[in-house]
């Protein structure tokens, strides 16, 4: 029979270890606040990364990203191209991200009252901040328009025929929600909407107005900018009634128009 060594059984020295000691002491003793970001990134990555020099990985982070807000905003196949970072780091930023943009969605809907376009498009842009993929998105509100919850339903190119109208009407029924507002982003940056947007937009309306649930506007998203579609195909629409109507002399200049 062959008997190991004492020194086989023994698990093999981390040369970190103290270094990682002496860090989570710092946050035992209540002092997390004071450490740097590189210093938290080090820390977060001794839980995926067990048995190397995880700082020189976190400075590697922060060369690239410059904020932290860069960092948690970035997918999978852009953390995989830094020095250090393998797919179960990338992954662990990534699931990290979502998890802090989820928090803050939370905090920016729970019983808040929705009384303008204007905040439920500011309400949009914080929600999609980081979201580099397109996708649709719901806010079930109540009869007084306090937001009940907020939720993805699809993510990839948006049409009429992608996006399912029963699982629009499932959520708000499901949320039972006195009424909904739909956005989507646009990643590309710009915020003008496509037919396809159009089209969906009238298709999720009339089936919502079938359960006497009004589709109260269709926000689109860019960046820090937003588009409220209702507003757009009103203003569309009036002027094309209103080219039509000059055609036909109905307008002039001088008298009132009818």
């Amino acid at each position: 029979m062959t008997v190991k060594k004492e020194s086989e059984n023994k698990k093999p020295h981390n040369p970190h270890e103290k270094h990682r000691s002496r860090m989570f002491d710092k946050v035992k003793n209540g002092h997390v606040g004071s450490l740097t970001d590189v210093e938290l990134l080090e820390m977060s990555l001794f839980y995926v990364i067990p048995r190397s020099n995880t700082n020189v990985t976190a400075h590697n982070l922060m060369d690239k990203y410059t904020s932290l807000k860069n960092l948690f905003s970035a997918d999978c196949a852009s953390l995989s191209e830094i020095d250090g970072i393998g797919p179960s780091s990338a992954c662990f930023f990534e699931i990290v991200g979502e998890l802090l943009r989820r928090v803050s969605s939370d905090q920016d809907t729970t019983e808040k009252r929705m009384f303008s376009v204007e905040q439920i498009g500011n309400l949009f842009i914080k929600k999609f901040k980081g979201i580099s993929k397109e996708c649709v998105m719901l806010l079930a509100l109540d009869n007084k328009n306090v937001v009940i919850d907020s939720k993805v339903i699809y993510e990839g190119s948006v049409s009429s025929s992608a996006v399912s109208v029963r699982q629009v009407a499932k959520y708000a029924l499901d949320m039972n929600a006195a009424a909904i507002v739909m956005a989507h982003n646009h990643p590309s940056g710009d915020a003008s909407p496509s037919d396809d947007d159009i089209v969906l937009t009238r298709t999720i309306r009339r089936a919502l107005a079938e359960l006497d649930i009004p589709l109260l506007e269709h926000i689109l998203v860019a960046n820090d900018r937003y588009m409220p579609l209702f507003s757009y195909i009103t203003r569309a629409a009036e002027e094309i009634d209103y080219l039509t109507d000059f055609g036909k002399g109905a307008v002039s200049y001088g008298e009132k128009a009818y």
